[in-house]
């Protein structure tokens, strides 16, 4: 029996990658005044975990931003002030891990546009070096043959 709802699990969560993958490539519009369910959360979070590029990654950030703070408003305008709080607290933690993941990305970038260009330099010190290699062997075999 575990086995069976393990399986009716795992069939629903691949069903959902699929069509995760299809919305990725559409625009989706968020609704006002909608109320942002734990479904809808852990769907944001398949979707976040299964999108690779990095601007597609930082379109649904700023998009489960958005769904977040309309959902607060949803619940301030229902008068759940208590909850619409925690649920602020919440995204605020949220926000700032995706400001960390977002600055990280950004210094890995420069750390690699750094190696990059370094790579570059040794590259051309290498090539001077050689020919200044061969013009030595060259100047001393012409000493040599003299």
């Amino acid at each position: 029996m575990k086995t069976l709802s393990i399986f009716v699990v795992l069939m629903f969560l691949l069903s959902t990658v699929s069509v995760i993958a299809q919305d990725t490539n559409e625009t989706t519009t968020v609704q006002v005044g909608k109320e942002y369910t734990t479904l809808d959360s852990v769907l944001d979070r398949i979707r976040l975990a299964f999108t690779f590029q990095e601007e597609r990654k930082v379109e649904l950030i700023n998009k489960i931003e958005q769904r977040r703070e309309q959902h607060y408003s949803f619940l301030v305008a229902k008068g759940k002030t208590e909850q619409a709080e925690k649920f602020k607290a919440k995204t605020i933690g949220l926000v700032k891990n995706f400001e960390q993941w977002k600055a990280k990305k950004a210094e890995n970038l420069v750390k690699m546009e750094t190696n990059v260009e370094e790579q570059k330099s040794a590259d051309v010190n290498t090539k001077l070096t050689r020919e200044e290699v061969q013009i030595e062997q060259r100047a001393q075999a012409g000493k040599v043959s003299e």
